[in-house]
């Protein structure tokens, strides 16, 4: 008897792994190493076309946001060096370590200033950032078993403007958003609904509940915005005029 019980604990784990699989449809992901960044923007950043010769000088300028408690305005300005770098169209300073002053949050200069060391600024502002744009909910009750599912997405949008640093004018202009999904899932009296078709698994009283959840970084769609905008920005820009200094 000791061993028959045995026997439908045993198939009742087996079951109900089974029944996990099927669930999940897939096992644990193994862990990652490192690896550099080639996410489908970084790769259109790289397949712009690379220009002969000396190129503008870009200096990044003001960046700020419609939300600071959400995205660091300091990330945003090193993603915004980092995809003009991948991009290939400009030579990048540092607002840092710039010989004169540094740039403005603006294009302007007095009409006696000193030529500045650079020929375009950029400057970059998180204009959208919606909560709960759109929610989705969804209940099922099937034999016991209770499943329940949401996905919410919200919003990030990133304006990116270029302007020429000697007269002021601005000769690129772009803003790109992007959805950040959030989804969430789980089931429960997994067991209850196989015990009804698995006798070994009704025997022993079996159970299983599950939940799964997955969350979209806000700072890997932010980079997302940042890179698409630049691509654009540089596709708009005349060819070896904009981005040549010749």
């Amino acid at each position: 008897m000791i061993a028959r019980d045995g026997q439908l604990k045993r198939s009742a784990v087996f079951a109900l792994l089974l029944g996990t699989m099927i669930v999940w449809g897939c096992v644990p992901p193994k862990s990652e190493p490192p690896a550099v960044d080639a996410s489908s923007t970084t790769q259109a950043l790289q397949a712009l076309p690379r220009y002969a010769g000396p190129k503008k000088k870009v200096v990044i300028g003001k960046f700020d946001s419609v939300s600071p408690e959400l995205v660091s305005t300091k990330a945003a300005t090193d993603m915004m060096i980092t995809a003009l770098m991948k991009s290939g169209a400009f030579a990048v300073l540092d607002s840092d370590n710039l010989p004169a002053a540094k740039a403005p949050a603006n294009g302007t200069h007095g009409k006696h200033a000193a030529a500045p060391p650079y020929d375009l600024i950029l400057t970059g502002r998180v204009s959208e950032a919606n909560a709960n744009e759109n929610v989705e909910k969804t209940h099922l009750t099937v034999g016991g078993m209770e499943s329940e599912s949401d996905q919410t997405a919200n919003g990030i949008g990133v304006d990116l403007r270029i302007t020429d640093a000697t007269t002021g004018i601005v000769v690129g202009s772009v803003n790109v958003r992007k959805p950040v999904q959030d989804t969430n899932s789980e089931t429960k009296g997994f067991g209850k609904l196989l015990g009804k078709y698995v006798k070994e698994v009704r025997k022993a009283d079996a159970d299983l509940d599950t939940s799964h959840s997955t969350k979209e970084s806000v700072d890997a769609a932010l980079r997302a915005c940042i890179e698409q905008a630049v691509v654009e920005l540089v596709r708009s820009l005349p060819d070896n005029q904009s981005v040549s200094a010749r």
